[in-house]
């Protein structure tokens, strides 16, 4: 009896062991999951914003209003230094891909925060300058703004559906298949099979509501529904802008900084205003569905299928005008472009990029005779 119950206590003993011991590893990964998920959601050290889409539609107020809060800096595409920005750079007209960047701290350990912030001029006639700030090294904290003019949906197409075209094939050359595969496979929605996310956090911002609430019913239904669903095809969450109406102004600027916050947009507070006659807002994006906007809907099977449905739908509704001018328009575009550039003309600046592009001329071609000077070296020792 006392053998049977020695082993009996060392069995107890052994048991208790185990049990210490996994609940001190469940203890240590609770402890490490939290600590995980608490770095994800701290502001990344670097961030970017890009604010492309239609021209006058409140990018360079939204923008400037953002970095109040930082101690931020200015370049531009037409100046030849980096200045301080001002209240005066809102009244500039941007030309062609400007960048600005702010830092605040945002820990008492005084971590920093850098925030890089990128403005597209021209609508869709730029759209490729939008590669420019898409880079393999902050890809995974970027977030794209497409600002859509309400009060022109005859641009939609040449302006949204072409920066989004290029957008998205320059992320899915920086992103692998399975990144994006995995972005795919974790949309919660029942229309999954006809969206493809973009691959970076994206918004829709909805510009100019202040002259837009003024149209007809008809109308601004018709818009709403076509920007549901063209955002809900690309992943999208929507807002809606107007730099005269101090409610949406503050939405929007709290929205960016909700964006760089370190929070995925997907996990940002619910907001969902569909109606005609009040702003449009649908965050994140998921909370909308087919169903909702039209019915009709539910049978596209696929993100091609979903976007032909579309175009098909916008031109209907809305005839589209095509970004290529006629023969007589281009010609005095041509002239207009040629006063522009006299206008605008810097001999310094022109001066130093020549010598910059001689130079650069002269590197490639000591490149290229290097290159060729080892072949033949090394075809020698063969």
């Amino acid at each position: 009896m006392t053998n049977e119950g020695t082993e009996q206590t060392n069995g107890e003993e052994q048991k208790d062991i185990w049990t210490t011991i996994r609940q001190q590893y469940e203890q240590l990964r609770n402890v490490e999951e939290q600590q995980q998920q608490k770095s994800e959601q701290q502001p990344p050290a670097e961030c970017s914003l890009i604010f492309c889409g239609s021209s006058n539609s409140g990018k360079s107020s939204l923008s400037s209003l953002f970095l109040s809060s930082f101690s931020s800096r200015h370049f531009s595409s037409s100046s030849s230094a980096v200045s301080s920005l001002s209240s005066s750079s809102t009244d500039q007209k941007t030309i062609a891909l400007e960048f600005r960047f702010g830092q605040r701290i945002i820990s008492e350990g005084n971590g920093k925060q850098l925030a890089n912030v990128w403005e597209l001029a021209g609508g869709g006639t730029m759209a490729p300058l939008v590669q420019v700030p898409l880079a393999m090294r902050n890809i995974h904290s970027t977030s794209l703004l497409l600002f859509v003019d309400l009060t022109r949906p005859e641009l939609f197409q040449s302006v949204a559906d072409s920066l989004l075209t290029v957008c998205r094939k320059r992320i899915e050359r920086l992103k692998s298949g399975d990144e994006m595969a995995k972005l795919i496979g974790q949309i919660e929605s029942q229309d999954k099979k006809a969206i493809r996310p973009l691959g970076i956090q994206l918004a829709i911002v909805c510009a100019r509501y202040d002259e837009f609430q003024n149209a007809n019913s008809e109308q601004k239904r018709q818009m709403y529904g076509l920007i549901r669903q063209f955002a809900h095809i690309n992943g999208a969450a929507i807002i809606t802008l107007s730099i005269r109406m101090d409610t949406l102004l503050t939405k929007a600027r709290t929205f960016l900084s909700d964006l760089i916050s370190g929070v995925p947009l997907q996990q940002f507070p619910k907001s969902l205003s569909t109606d005609p006659q009040h702003p449009l807002f649908v965050v994140p994006h998921g909370i909308d569905s087919f169903e909702d906007i039209n019915p009709s809907l539910r049978s596209l099977g696929s993100f091609s299928e979903a976007m032909l449905n579309f175009l098909q739908s916008l031109n209907q509704t809305f005839a589209q005008q095509q970004q290529k001018a006629p023969d007589d328009e281009a010609e005095n575009e041509a002239e207009e472009g040629e006063e522009m550039k006299q206008q605008l003309a810097e001999p310094t600046i022109d001066a130093l990029v020549e010598e910059r592009m001689k130079q650069l001329e002269l590197f490639a071609r000591e490149k290229r005779d290097r290159k060729e000077a080892e072949k033949r070296a090394a075809d020698r020792r063969n």
